[in-house]
This record gives C-alpha cells, sequence and structure tokens, in this order.
C-alpha cells in the first residue's frame, strides 16, 4: 500500500481504530510501551502548537527513536507515527467540541 492510500485510509478512520492499529504495531515491534510512545508524540504535539509551527520531521525522529532496532526506511514506523497522531488530532478536536473551543 503506497502512502497516498494509506493516508486517504486514515481520513476514514476514527480515533479508537486509529489507536488499536497503532497499539497492534507497537506490539509487533515489541520495542516500547504505546502509552510512552503516545505521549512523546503529544509532547512534540503542544511543541509544536506552542511554536506556531508544524513540523513533520520530529515525529518521525521521536519514532525512530523509540524503535531503533527497526530501519527507519521502514513503512511500519511511517503508518506508526500517521495513525498515532490522527489519534491525537481526533481526541484534541472531539475534547475541543465538547468545551466549544475553536480553532
Amino acid at each position: 500500500m503506497d502512502s497516498n492510500t494509506f493516508a486517504d485510509m486514515l481520513l476514514t478512520f476514527d480515533a479508537s481504530t486509529c489507536e488499536r492499529h497503532a497499539r497492534k504495531i507497537v506490539q509487533m515491534l515489541g520495542e516500547s510501551s504505546f502509552e510512552k510512545y503516545q505521549h512523546s508524540m503529544m509532547d512534540i504535539v503542544i511543541s509544536n502548537a506552542q511554536a506556531g509551527k508544524h513540523d513533520e520531521k520530529r515525529y518521525f525522529q521521536q519514532t525512530e527513536n523509540f524503535f531503533p532496532g527497526v530501519f527507519s526506511d521502514n513503512d511500519l514506523l511511517a503508518k506508526l507515527a500517521g495513525l498515532t497522531l490522527m489519534s491525537i488530532t481526533l481526541r484534541v478536536e472531539k475534547y475541543n467540541r465538547k468545551m466549544g473551543i475553536s480553532k
């Protein structure tokens, strides 16, 4: 599956589905806990938001740092990062709607 097809598929997933698939990938890789990984990615999301910029490279570098036994060009790492970020984004958007916070 190419990256465009995967990105299109992500748009149809809800937060729980993204997280479920991301957890499966982390289990397959077996090098870290999903919660630690997700938390580290959330830190980058917050840092990027505070800086007013979106630096995609930081997400991929962090993913590579968490899973050093996997080659950085492995598509599985990119999919894990995408699924995790989509899950975080959807959950933040849901929270903002609930709280009446606009972008």
